[in-house]
């Protein structure tokens, strides 16, 4: 509905009225408004006093705006405010107190009802011309609601920055009962959709669940005050029911959750329209708190499944999806097209759910694309957390091969992708977010390559292969999440477990067969393979996804029984996008090598010779950051730099399996890492895991905020779990890779699990043999040097995959 649409009539009537003080004119217009305030408003006007005149506006502006009749309280409001702004600046005489009131009673009502009409730009034009006219009381908090409401305008025209900015300008101390659920209420909203990508699943939850209980007590506690006299208008004892489950210590149940809302929304709705004397059936919190009822049966194992009600449901949808599409309300019309897929999803009409997901993407690409700091980006797709595996599901049944690909694309390495686009002054295309195929297929072609993405659902994995000759394969046969839950359980990354027993049911001992199994994700390439599609010599790309960041591929088994890297040259990637940022330029000539080894406390003589041992090899005449000075953190990142080959041969940690309540702990992005020595003094390893509290910790996060520039870089980790990573909230797989990335590094090679250091050593020194002495291209000096250790690899109690596929080359191959 666009402002023109309200209608300027009565704006002008209201206006002549009382230019002329034609109060009785004035009351007359009133009448045709009836609500439950008139009669307070025609007293006003009995006093015959500019400053009651303003009274007598407000009173039917509230009244009819709050109860839904928009277009009428929009022009009583706005009739409100010009009048007060001419008698202030014509200098009449007024209570300054009042004036501000009504003044900024009058500005809200008119951003609410641009809000709830979906004219955002309409809201921020009107809110930045008063911003410039330092209306009396417009610092204080009488006006925090009026900014507060231009904030929801901005965040929904995708202004999120705006938005966040008004926040941050008012004092949360001096808030007003009656705007302190406004101001909760977007405060979270926005908290949670500019998280950070860095932060953990576990940490937002947590966070999530904190900011309600203090949201919900605020509420209740501001419902208290506001509603004095009235509390039997409000749903108390719902409020107090949900902030005793939020302090509770297990699981909420979604169903109660779901009623006990639905409860307070509906008795809110009733007292509001109750309170304005009219009819508020036309408003977003009516037709939102209806939406609601009509899908609450979802939550319903038995009923949500009945055909009769779904296909009831897609029609009560269609109304909905129209009524909020005519007032261009994005945020509902993605809820409802979630809605749909749900429907048409559990009605197995997948091409029809499939695009219904679509829609909701669509509207969270341009939400994110608002946010200006690409670390702060990684709750907008959190808003629907099952939304990437959805879209999987319903474009693999529907066979929309293409499209699955893009969207499993959609779900990682987002925020590296950000900081390249960032970097090169491009701006992702969101009229058109599928043409990342057409601009792989070149690359792969002339690299001989072929693209395997892979995304981790609850139940099941779904894998896509771009060929170099642009065909696609898909398969749904990987483990799922829970599977790969029990596995870590197990540490089964670690191929030192996998001959260990492990229980079963009643006590049965079983085994898993991790190489078998991790072939399953490579299904894709046994069909291309089928079909003559893979060339000796050619190269396999893969991005992993969720807790598969953890195993490596290269071990996989194809149909062949061949593990996949003696088949063809393997490496790994964070995405596709960041694939084609790779290859897109030839790569850089290295010109220097810098060796950097550092020891434990706890190592014997033995052991410190043996992680000298490669660095000497690169370097037997020079002397790099080693042994004959401090290699501290603060050094290490002042010897790193742009085009250099870099190799750290040190202690590594990652946190899986680690136990604590500190989430810090748990997130690879704190306590990940490098371990080198601080005053002098070498690192001690830790068995309580704290390695993020000391000064001894080259993590991802000090690497992040250090700014290094490792542009056209190679480096390579000779340290153990230096190549595992753990999903953020934001889709990135956090660890000292996405890191190294993050400033600039080409390419790498790191460890999957703790490696033996001898056979480190010897992988190592093969693959710089073959690429430094031999001149090999990168992916071929490492297949060799995995295919000569395999042929070294003892046959013992341990897999022989231990000896030689702990060690992956990731980046760029050439």
């Amino acid at each position: 509905m666009e402002p023109q649409d309200f209608g300027n009539d009565l704006h002008k009537l209201l206006l002549q009225a009382l230019q002329a003080q034609d109060r009785d004119h004035l009351l007359r217009i009133f009448k045709e408004y009836p609500n439950q305030s008139l009669d307070s408003a025609a007293k006003f006007l009995e006093a015959k006093e500019h400053i009651h005149d303003l009274a007598a506006l407000d009173c039917m502006a509230t009244a009819l705006t709050h109860g839904g009749s928009i277009p009428a309280g929009y022009q009583y409001a706005a009739t409100s405010l010009l009048w007060g702004i001419t008698l202030w600046s014509s200098q009449v005489t007024l209570p300054e107190a009042d004036l501000e009131f009504y003044l900024a009673n009058s500005s809200y009502l008119i951003q609410k009802a641009l809000l709830d009409t979906g004219n955002f730009a309409e809201g921020i034009s009107q809110y930045e011309t008063l911003r410039t006219m330092n209306l009396p009381g417009w610092g204080k908090p009488i006006f925090y609601s009026t900014h507060l409401q231009a904030a929801e305008n901005y965040f929904e025209n995708n202004r999120s920055d705006e938005a966040v900015l008004i926040l941050q300008s008012l004092d949360e101390n001096q808030i007003l009962p009656a705007s302190l659920i406004l101001y909760d209420r977007l405060k979270s909203k926005i908290g949670l959709i500019n998280s950070k990508t860095f932060q953990s699943s576990e940490e937002i939850a947590s966070q999530k669940r904190m900011q309600q209980l203090t949201d919900l007590k605020r509420m209740l506690a501001a419902i208290r005050t506001v509603m004095k006299g009235y509390e039997d208008q409000m749903d108390m004892d719902s409020i107090e029911k949900l902030v005793e489950m939020y302090e509770g210590e297990g699981d909420i149940s979604e169903q109660e959750l779901l009623e006990l809302t639905h409860k307070i929304s509906a008795k809110t709705l009733e007292t509001q329209s109750v309170m304005g004397g009219v009819d508020n059936t036309q408003t977003p919190q009516y037709k939102r708190n209806l939406l609601t009822q009509s899908t609450a049966f979802f939550h319903d194992d038995k009923l949500g499944h009945e055909e009769d009600r779904l296909r009831n449901c897609l029609l009560e949808l269609k109304g909905f999806y129209k009524w909020f599409e005519e007032r261009k309300l994005e945020s509902d019309l993605a809820f409802i097209a979630y809605c749909q897929y749900i429907c048409y999803n559990r009605l197995e009409e997948f091409q029809k759910a499939a695009d219904s997901l679509d829609v909701v993407f669509g509207h969270l690409e341009k939400q994110r694309a608002s946010i200006s700091n690409i670390h702060e980006r990684a709750g907008v797709f959190g808003q629907y957390p099952a939304l990437f595996g959805a879209m999987a599901l319903t474009n693999y049944m529907s066979r929309n091969t293409r499209r699955l690909f893009h969207r499993i694309e959609a779900s990682k390495g987002r925020n590296l992708t950000d900081k390249v686009l960032e970097a090169t002054g491009e701006h992702q295309r969101l009229d058109d977010p599928d043409t990342l195929i057409d601009r792989l297929v070149p690359l792969l072609s002339a690299n001989q390559a072929h693209y395997l993405s892979v995304i981790v659902d609850f139940d099941r994995s779904y894998s896509v292969l771009l060929t170099k000759q642009g065909k696609l394969f898909a398969t749904a046969q990987g483990a799922g999440e829970e599977v790969l839950k029990d596995w870590v359980k197990n540490d089964f990354p670690n191929p030192q477990s996998w001959k260990m027993p492990v229980s079963g049911l009643f006590g049965r001992g079983k085994s898993v067969e991790i190489p078998k199994e991790l072939g399953k994700y490579l299904d894709p390439i046994n069909f291309a393979i089928d079909e003559n599609l893979l060339d000796e010599g050619d190269h396999i790309v893969y991005s992993p996804d969720g807790l598969l960041n953890l195993f490596t591929l290269q071990i996989g088994q194809l149909n062949s029984g061949k593990p996949l890297i003696a088949e063809f040259s393997v490496s790994k990637i964070h995405s596709g996008s960041q694939l084609v940022k790779l290859l897109d330029k030839s790569p850089e000539n290295l010109d220097e090598i810098i060796g950097i080894t550092c020891s434990a406390v706890q190592d014997d003589a033995d052991k410190v010779k043996e992680f000298e041992e490669v660095p000497l090899f690169l370097l037997p005449e020079e002397e790099g950051i080693g042994a004959e000075e401090e290699v501290s953190i603060e050094n290490v990142l002042e010897a790193l730099g742009p085009n250099k080959l870099f190799h750290f041969s040190t202690h590594g940690v990652f946190p899986s399996g680690v136990k604590g309540l500190d989430l810090k702990k748990l997130n690879p992005y704190f306590n990940s890492g490098l371990l080198l020595m601080s005053d002098g003094k070498k690192p001690e390893l830790d068995s309580e895991f704290d390695y993020y509290l000391g000064q001894n910790l080259l993590s991802p996060k000090i690497l992040q905020e250090s700014h290094v520039n490792l542009n056209g870089s190679h480096i390579s980790m000779q340290a153990c779990v230096s190549g595992r990573a753990m999903e953020g909230y934001g889709g990135d797989a956090l660890g000292l890779e996405w890191a190294f990335f993050y400033c600039g590094a080409q390419s790498m090679l790191s460890a999957a699990w703790n490696v033996d250091i001898t056979w480190a050593n010897k992988l190592f020194k093969a693959f710089y043999t073959n690429w430094i002495h031999q001149e090999f291209d990168m992916k071929t000096a490492h297949r060799q040097a995995v295919l000569q250790l395999m042929n070294e690899a003892p046959q013992d109690n341990m897999p022989v995959e231990y000896y030689w596929g702990g060690l992956s080359l990731i980046g760029d191959f050439r």
